[in-house]
């Protein structure tokens, strides 16, 4: 936290303690930054990052993590996050990081550069309507209500459905709900192709 507080950049902080008051501040603060840690109470794995990157609307969000084997780089990359932080890493890292993300470049590690799969796996990684419409998936939602939801036309939501299961390696909703709802950790990304 120190180091973030000394980022050249970093105006202002503000501190949420639960994954609620999270989306509040978000909501009622506008910032243009949000780093969350991965333990943060209430998150919920994947399905409550997808929601959180959902509801920053133009805020960058980076991830904090305890470590950040391959696995932990490829969740956050499919949920939206633009930069993944190690609670360890120095304070020159967290500073290039965090200028990175808000250059609106993508602020993961060196190490990770190299994808988490065989080489003839597909790069997982979902747009931002994707994003949206997996958010909403999650939520038991039909296609014709997402459409509803976001203004889209029901074919277009069934294009972004079947291009998120495609990406995702899953066939059915259920799979993509479960997975979504797995805890952000290096085992649970290993489904994530086939």
């Amino acid at each position: 936290m120190d180091a973030l507080r000394n980022s050249p950049p970093i105006r202002e902080i503000a501190v949420a303690g639960n994954f609620t008051d999270t989306i509040r501040h978000m909501a009622a603060e506008l910032p243009g930054l949000v780093v969350v840690d991965l333990e943060l109470p209430g998150l919920g794995g994947l399905a409550g990052l997808v929601e959180l990157v959902t509801q920053s609307g133009r805020a960058r969000v980076v991830a904090l993590a305890d470590g950040h084997p391959p696995a932990i780089h490829l969740q956050a990359r499919i949920c939206g996050v633009a930069g993944l932080i190690d609670k360890a890493d120095d304070k020159d890292r967290i500073h290039r990081t965090i200028g990175m993300v808000l250059r609106g470049g993508l602020g993961f590690p060196d190490t990770m550069a190299v994808p988490y799969a065989p080489a003839t796996a597909p790069q997982v990684v979902l747009t931002t309507k994707q994003l949206r419409v997996l958010a909403l998936l999650m939520r038991g939602k039909s296609n014709k209500q997402i459409a509803k939801d976001l203004e889209l036309s029901p074919n277009t939501v069934k294009a972004h459905v079947s291009e998120i299961f495609r990406r995702l390696g899953v066939s059915t909703r259920a799979e993509a709900i479960v997975l979504a709802h797995e805890p952000l950790s290096p085992r649970s990304a290993m489904p994530l192709y086939q």
